[in-house]
């Protein structure tokens, strides 16, 4: 735990100056952890890789490769516990949102070691993280995999459209659970979380490089930056022009009732007509 604390304080310290000289050498140990650890341990090691994604957007994914993508056939062995599974999914789900070039790579590549068990890649990590929804522990982590499933409807990948019911839940009820129905205020646990100041613990540690440079990453980070419901309407919207309007009204007019209300009520397009 003191170690990959470290780590995490030299990356946010530091930046670029230490994942330029030991960036390989972090990443190569990140690595080597995964499967080791218990799973309390293996927990501690996902904060380090979300960070590393946080702060380089463009080279930590590239940086992270090899790890992500040991990570991906270690959650998809079965054999881990759901905890481990959906805080795996969730650092696969920051890459799907900050750089969706480097997602593909890592899910083709993971599909190569593990297997296409009869299903495509991309059909695994879907199926993979609607199963593990329910396990995500937190509000933020919860709208860090709606943001992700979002933004892979506009893919136009038949395996997005043949999984829209299960998509659409799941991103309506993340939307209800931190930002509330249309006209009504963010649900206040969700917004205290994110925009509550570090705690002083009395050692000055709230005004560090270290917390500052904290603070920043929480600030542009596009969980806090974007608002679901928004993306969520746009991208129902596109997937009408990527799918075809007939294809994805046809689509539309198959999944549950209840899940079409919501998605009218939720994103305000009662004018979809099915």
């Amino acid at each position: 735990q003191m170690c990959l604390q470290l780590v995490s304080s030299y990356t946010l310290l530091l930046g670029g100056m230490f994942l330029h000289g030991y960036g390989q050498a972090v990443c190569q140990t990140l690595g080597n952890l995964l499967g080791a650890l218990s799973d309390r341990g293996t927990l501690l090691v996902f904060p380090v890789m979300h960070i590393i994604l946080k702060g380089f957007p463009l080279e930590g994914p590239s940086l992270l490769e090899p790890t992500l993508l040991k990570m991906l056939a270690f959650i998809l062995t079965g054999k881990e516990s759901n905890c481990v599974v959906a805080a795996g999914y969730g650092v696969l789900a920051r890459v799907l949102l900050i750089n969706p070039p480097a997602f593909s790579r890592v899910v083709m590549g993971g599909a190569v070691l593990t297997g296409d068990g009869g299903d495509t890649p991309l059909a695994r990590y879907i199926d993979g993280w609607l199963d593990a929804c329910d396990s995500v522990p937190t509000s933020s982590a919860r709208k860090l995999g709606g943001l992700a499933l979002c933004t892979l409807l506009s893919t136009g990948a038949p395996e997005v459209l043949a999984r829209l019911e299960g998509i659409l839940a799941v991103c309506l009820q993340v939307v209800r659970e931190v930002e509330g129905e249309p006209g009504e205020e963010a649900p206040e646990g969700y917004e205290y979380w994110v925009t509550r100041a570090p705690e002083d613990d009395g050692s000055g540690s709230t005004s560090s490089g270290e917390c500052l440079r904290k603070q920043h990453l929480n600030a542009t980070d596009p969980v806090n930056q974007l608002t679901l419901r928004t993306i969520l309407t746009g991208k129902i919207q596109e997937s009408f022009t990527v799918y075809g309007q007939q294809k994805f009204q046809t689509t539309l007019a198959s999944i549950s009732p209840s899940i079409l209300t919501q998605m009218r009520k939720t994103c305000g397009l009662g004018e979809i007509s099915l």
